[in-house]
């Protein structure tokens, strides 16, 4: 059977160090220490303040004891705790990415328009080609000359950009557009 006197508690601390002082406290103690020291005396009334103070010093260190175990442990637990998110953290970092969902190279409208995902052309019914990403007519990259000014030739339309926008049939020699 565990008793509060068997447990390693404060209590039983206190209980074991004063069985263990041979001056007692209360009647007791007076009647123990009344064959040592003189009823009244400075000594045996300083022997019985130094158990009291002894007892309660035990109660402090165990207190304080308790207190840095328990901050301990508290330091321990939330350590613990940061290095379990930081292992899922990194096992998630490790984990690789789905592959990215391809779209089919072509894809066929309804209207007969196709758009080439792979080149980001889309070709109207009429022939005409548009740059899916910015959304201006596209020219064949094979069909353009770029001169030394910053101008460039289109062969496929026969169309002459000149640096400031302008453009200029090549065949007839007109002013198509000036977009500066």
């Amino acid at each position: 059977m565990t008793t509060i006197f068997s447990t390693d508690s404060w209590i039983s601390s206190v209980w074991g160090t004063g069985a263990s002082v041979s001056q007692g406290s209360g009647m007791m103690g007076a009647l123990q220490g009344a064959g040592k020291y003189p009823m009244g005396s400075s000594k045996a009334y300083l022997a019985n303040n130094a158990v009291a103070a002894n007892a309660l010093s035990t109660i402090t260190a165990g207190g304080t004891t308790d207190l840095t175990t328990l901050a301990i442990q508290a330091g321990d637990l939330a350590k613990q705790k940061r290095m379990q998110e930081r292992a899922a953290f990194l096992e998630k970092l490790r984990t690789p990415p789905p592959p990215p969902v391809k779209l089919d190279p072509f894809i066929y409208f309804d209207d007969g328009s196709t758009l080439d995902t792979v080149n980001n052309v889309l070709t109207m019914v009429n022939g005409k080609k548009i740059n899916s990403v910015t959304g201006a007519n596209w020219v064949d990259p094979a069909s353009i000359i770029n001169l030394a000014n910053g101008s460039y030739l289109d062969t496929a339309n026969n169309i002459l950009v000149m640096p400031d926008g302008t453009k200029i049939d090549t065949v007839t020699g007109l002013i198509i557009s000036v977009t500066a």
